[in-house]
């Protein structure tokens, strides 16, 4: 491949081109998005193993490289967002360089064509969502892979050399390992074939049998990881339904490559009212079916064409909702990959368009008129990927009927303290969605955050009306009892989920709280003990158990409370109480100690001041006493002179 001046100039245009385009990202939040799930909650992030690298980390697929990508820049920016959305535009960067790279082999006489293709697949708002979404990683990772695997195995056809052979298999591999949409990758380095040959060669595919194999095993496993909220039963949705879906994606995504406008985080399914009616089906269908024919007969006359037609089919047809995943109909991040084969086939036409002149300079031409307009167009999308916020304000602007885009945009402003706000829109969304026992939920827990207890105990006992078998909703309407001061609803709500699930060790600490409040210790105990015993990892139920033994077991309450801190270090309540037990056992440096760290996971607390105080002055530490009583008093403690008085002179 020749690597001139030219070829310099265009990829430095390229770089400059997506790195001004992609540069405010830098500055962009986590958005709650499925960010908890592949970061900010994810198991194999905070605390890396091997087994919850190989499980999917609770994510529903296979992508341990994609995951290794993200707990490195986790290790590398402590967990804030801005590495991250710096190296997804590295990411994609490297990809936009990819494709001029591959378009170079494909379309090697027309001069400015890679440019032109790598600058659609750079800059183009469709491609917004899977750079500037953090949990898009997985994307931008396997798509690198892959496009080497096509390069590499381009070559391999060209000269028949071993290690470019070998360089297909270790990128693929490394594809599958990233994302299991990869799979279909073996099919892909078969288009090759016939874009090289004019016809498929079975004899000359068969190098990529273990390829495939290992496709087969990947697409195996990832069945296997599904979560049942991810894949939704096939009785959801009739066979007639599931077709004008597909064909309303493939639709959708033509489209939305020529127009990309009314874009959106979230584009859900419809309403069961509108796939009934023939402006849904309709207009998706014959549009569907025309471009199929179009592209059908361009394909007959154009290899490069066929292969562009093909490669774009291949890499959306798992996409298409023909098996329904999630809750979108269609999502912009599915273009990613497949819009690669929409650009090339975009460049053949347009060499075949006679009113347009066959100038050297013509693909720059159109990449400037062309590419002004998605650049501004792209920019502006890139504004929604800012914050949850802007995120589901975008998606509501969009599809106001959907209740989902205000639970998010509701537990934003929840999470900011904007609980007015958080109220309006957890309200919208039970108003649109009164079937939805979830959205109760949230409307429940953030009314009892307000003080709302008798309204959130009513939200929660809607949802337990629509989902009776929920055991977390007792547990949640328990604790509401609990503040009401209704003890023997708590009670039955806390009986009520061990019925449901024996092992629920939130049910037992809770109940064992229950038993405490109302003076009964040894049955308090006997649910500490036994949501211990379920899960040895739960900090709250050491605290409990050891504040359940503050005045009738200092040693046992000692080691539990200390052992809460080794499993949560900001477990403020349990330094300080730890901080009383070793007061009483007169270990008063070690008080002090314990002290002192709780007042650095909150420097507010009164309380905690005034014991400090107190622990100083019983080991001589009368100037520091002096010092703690006062900002004691500070901070609100009730506090008397004659105290400060006595501490003073002694102090002096």
């Amino acid at each position: 491949m020749n690597v001139n001046k030219r070829t310099y100039l265009e990829l430095l245009g390229l770089a400059v081109l997506t790195l001004g385009l992609y540069w405010p990202s830098f500055h962009f939040d986590f958005v709650n998005f499925d960010d908890q799930l592949y970061v900010l909650n994810n198991a194999f992030i905070l605390h890396p193993t091997i087994a919850s690298l190989l499980d999917g980390s609770g994510t529903g697929n296979f992508h341990p490289l994609t995951m290794l990508s993200l707990r490195l820049d986790y290790w590398l920016g402590g967990g804030s967002p801005g590495i991250f959305h710096i190296n997804n535009v590295v990411w994609h960067l490297l990809n936009s360089i990819l494709v001029f790279f591959f378009a170079r082999r494909i379309l090697p006489n027309k001069m400015g064509a890679a440019f032109f293709a790598a600058l659609l697949f750079a800059i183009h708002p469709m491609h917004i969502e899977s750079v500037a979404w953090i949990s898009s990683r997985k994307d931008l990772v396997y798509t690198f892979f892959y496009l080497g695997a096509l390069i590499a195995y381009f070559e391999y056809l060209k000269t028949k050399q071993k290690k470019h052979l070998l360089l297909t298999f270790g990128a693929a591999v490394i594809s599958l390992l990233s994302k299991p949409a990869a799979i279909t990758l073996p099919v892909a380095l078969v288009l090759l074939h016939y874009l090289a040959f004019g016809k498929i060669k079975i004899k000359s595919a068969l190098p990529l049998i273990p390829l495939f194999i290992g496709s087969l095993l990947i697409g195996m496993l990832t069945i296997q990881l599904q979560s049942n909220a991810a894949v939704n039963d096939l009785e959801t949705y009739s066979v007639t339904q599931r077709l004008s879906f597909a064909f309303y994606g493939l639709f959708f995504y033509i489209v939305k490559s020529i127009l990309p406008t009314g874009l959106s985080p979230m584009h859900p399914y419809p309403q069961e009212t509108e796939m009934l009616e023939w402006g849904f089906l309709m207009p998706a269908a014959v549009g569907a079916i025309f471009l199929l024919i179009l592209g059908w007969l361009g394909m007959r006359k154009n290899r490069i064409l066929g292969f562009a037609g093909l490669f774009f089919l291949l890499n959306l047809i798992l996409m298409l909702q023909l098996v329904s995943v999630g809750r979108a109909i269609v999502a912009e991040r599915y273009s990613y990959l497949c819009y690669i084969g929409l650009f090339l086939a975009l460049i053949v036409l347009i060499e075949r368009v006679p009113q347009i002149p066959k100038k050297k300079s013509t693909f720059y031409l159109i990449s400037i008129s062309i590419g002004l307009p998605l650049f501004y167009l792209s920019s502006q999308q890139l504004k929604v990927w800012q914050n949850s916020e802007t995120l589901w304000s975008k998606a509501i602007s969009e599809y106001p009927q959907d209740w989902f885009a205000y639970i998010g945009r509701g537990n934003y402003y929840k999470d900011v303290s904007n609980n007015s706000k958080a109220l309006a829109d957890f309200n919208k969304a039970v108003q649109l969605a009164p079937d939805r026992f979830d959205n109760y939920f949230n409307l429940g827990d953030l009314q009892h955050q307000l003080g709302y207890t008798r309204q959130a105990i009513e939200s929660y006992s809607k949802a337990i009306q629509l989902r009776p078998d929920y055991e977390q909703a007792y547990i949640n309407r328990g604790q509401f009892y609990v503040s009401a001061n209704d003890g023997a609803k708590a009670l039955g709500d806390f009986n009520t989920a061990i019925a449901l699930n024996p092992d629920s060790y939130l049910a037992y600490n809770n109940r064992g709280n229950l038993y405490l409040l109302t003076g009964n210790q040894e049955e308090a105990i006997s649910d500490f003990n036994k949501a211990i015993e379920l899960n040895p990892n739960y900090a709250r139920a050491w605290y409990n158990r050891g504040t359940a033994q503050l005045n009738s077991d200092l040693e046992s309450a000692k080691r539990d409370l200390e052992k809460a801190i080794n499993l949560d270090p900001g477990y403020f309540d349990a330094f300080n109480n730890l901080g009383s037990v070793y007061y009483q056992t007169r270990e008063l440096d070690r008080s002090v100690k314990a002290y002192t760290q709780a007042l650095q996971l909150n420097s507010h607390a009164s309380g905690t001041w005034l014991n400090l105080a107190v622990v100083k002055n019983s080991i001589g530490d009368y100037k520091g006493a002096l010092e703690s009583a006062m900002r004691a008093k500070q901070e609100g403690a009730q506090v008397s002179e004659a105290y400060l008085d006595q501490l003073r002179s002694k102090a002096n």
